[in-house]
């Protein structure tokens, strides 16, 4: 099986970006928890049977997740509500989002993903953007509060607590990006990035941490 290696990028990727966003329904919003936890505990299988590359693109390791065989019926459609969105997601991710980035440059240095969340919370409330942003902020703590604590490669005990710090933050930070998106869920765009920084710890990782 040819799997990508990289994804396009459009020029126009600003496009995807909006100040007016249009709320999904809330069934077609994805957890990123379950994609997140299906991806890291099913990497040895995806590069060992399935012949995933080293170091994937989010769209090649989704096209091999959803070939797997043994799938719950949950995991199945959580995989098909973040594909449907994936193509904007990506682009939302890599679209200039100044606001976004001023909210979360605000944001103090949290030690570990629960520090993170407060500090989403904390911002949220002070109120000082608007309300599709304070929204993001909102949603990008909850979030993070339902990633699994063992999320990330198994390594030494303080470089798994970082993993998973980074984890925390890419997701928070895609999910501010995607509060401000046009026709994309912030949950998809979440997602999506906290995806690139679970593949770049996963490739990282000596091999038999995945075995």
């Amino acid at each position: 099986m040819s799997l990508l290696e990289r994804e396009d990028t459009v020029p126009e990727a600003s496009d995807a970006y909006s100040a007016s966003p249009a709320a999904p329904p809330p069934e077609a919003l994805p957890r990123p928890g379950i994609v997140l936890d299906l991806a890291r505990r099913c990497w040895p299988q995806l590069r060992n049977q399935l012949g995933l590359g080293p170091h994937p693109t989010v769209l090649a390791l989704m096209y091999a997740l959803s070939r797997l065989q043994v799938l719950s019926a949950e995991e199945r459609r959580q995989l098909t509500l973040l594909r449907a969105q994936l193509p904007k997601a990506l682009l939302a991710l890599d679209a200039p989002a100044a606001e976004a980035m001023e909210a979360w440059l605000q944001l103090p240095l949290a030690r570990d993903p629960a520090a993170l969340a407060a500090a989403l919370r904390q911002a949220a409330d002070k109120q000082l953007h608007g309300a599709p942003l304070a929204a993001g902020l909102q949603r990008a703590a909850a979030l993070v509060e339902e990633l699994d604590p063992a999320s990330g490669p198994v390594e030494a005990q303080g470089r798994q607590a970082d993993g998973r710090l980074a984890l925390a933050r890419a997701l928070a930070r895609g999910v501010l990006r995607g509060a401000l998106t046009r026709g994309v869920s912030a949950e998809a765009v979440g997602c999506a990035g906290a995806l690139r920084e679970l593949i770049d710890q996963l490739s990282a990782a000596p091999e038999a941490d995945g075995a």
